[in-house]
């Protein structure tokens, strides 16, 4: 079994035919990655910050590139001294920030009321798949679903408890 057979298993949404054992893999493999996340919940949360450390040291080397570049225009252009170079660059920021704070107070609840509308419509789609993936099981498989998440869940805090 290689990887992209047990990824395109995990995402496999027609779930009305598959058997009891295919049932019990999917959710083992639903809690195992659930497992495997809160035992490396630091780890992951550490990743994030570094990666997070990285973007915006990558994003000052880069103002810090433009800024060296202004300087050099600025100096060899216009003939002028260090603290009139330094008071331009400054100058030019605070424009630049201003217009971006500008069209960002405009745009904001528009970016703000289409995440929300956007994020819902995929909570009722997800809702609604649930729904009738619910709703078309027999009351076997309804029985067996429900004791394979509680065995898990129990084996869960077994896990973490004990």
């Amino acid at each position: 079994m290689n990887l992209f057979k047990i990824i395109q298993f995990i995402h496999q949404y027609d779930k009305k035919g598959e058997s009891n054992q295919q049932m019990i893999v999917r959710i083992s493999i639903k809690f195992l990655i659930l497992i495997f996340i809160i035992l490396i919940f630091d780890s992951l949360l550490d990743w994030l910050l570094d990666g997070i450390h990285t973007l915006f040291e990558l994003t000052h080397l880069l103002i810090e590139v433009i800024e060296y570049f202004l300087e050099i225009i600025l100096k060899y252009g216009l003939q002028i001294d260090y603290h009139k170079n330094e008071i331009v660059i400054v100058n030019i920021i605070i424009i630049g920030m201003l217009y971006t704070f500008y069209h960002l107070y405009q745009h904001i609840s528009n970016l703000y009321f289409r995440m929300k509308r956007n994020i819902f419509s995929f909570y009722l789609k997800c809702m609604r798949r649930e729904l009738a993936y619910w709703r078309s099981l027999t009351l076997v498989r309804k029985t067996n679903l429900i004791t394979c998440y509680f065995v898990a869940f129990t084996c869960l805090l077994f896990l973490f408890v004990l």
